[in-house]
């Protein structure tokens, strides 16, 4: 269990004088891991008046050393002093498997309901699917091929240089990871 005290919610400075406050507990299991996070306090631009609450769940699997596995769940409302309020959740789900002792594979699937486009800025639902490949070169480089597909019920995305032309977009990412280990260097 913990709590907090927070100045400023996802900004650089602080938009009011007003404070948020959050909670949180883990427990674990042998496979099984589980986060609860829940914040609340006003947080709408100069007036401490109208308060944003935010629920956050994380639970994580890890069934075999080969398989690991997690679920997060995200809800929030923002009450502002003047006008409806908006309401915004999402969800995600990710696996990885450990094929061989060099080979793994990872999908991840995401949906998130904007519906008052207060994040985004449009009403919208959006959905995410990425697929991930891995291959361990040896236990420094390990190399990544990533295709992504993001797609939402409203034009969002940019195509060239103009914004909001595209309910949907496809990436491929190709990487290498070099890992660095405790006294691989000495100085």
């Amino acid at each position: 269990m913990g709590g907090q005290a927070i100045t400023g919610w996802n900004l650089m400075r602080d938009n009011n004088s007003g404070k948020s406050f959050g909670f949180t507990s883990l427990n674990t299991w042998k496979k099984v891991t589980i986060g609860n996070n829940y914040y609340a306090g006003p947080e709408n631009n100069n007036t401490n008046s109208g308060w944003r609450n935010f629920y956050d769940l994380v639970a994580t699997f890890t069934p075999t050393d080969k398989i690991s596995a997690y679920y997060n769940l995200d809800i929030g409302n923002n009450r502002f002093p003047t006008a409806p309020s908006a309401t915004f959740w999402g969800m995600g789900a990710a696996a990885r498997f450990q094929l061989t002792k060099r080979i793994a594979f990872a999908p991840r699937l995401e949906y998130y309901s904007d519906k008052d486009g207060y994040w985004t800025a449009l009403p919208q639902a959006l959905k995410e699917f990425t697929a991930t490949g891995e291959y361990k070169i040896n236990d420094s480089f390990i190399t990544r091929l990533e295709w992504r597909r993001d797609w939402s019920d409203q034009p969002y995305f940019m195509v060239d240089q103009t914004p909001a032309a595209s309910t949907h977009q496809t990436m491929i990412i190709a990487g290498v990871m070099v890992v660095i280990k405790p006294g691989m260097f000495k100085f």
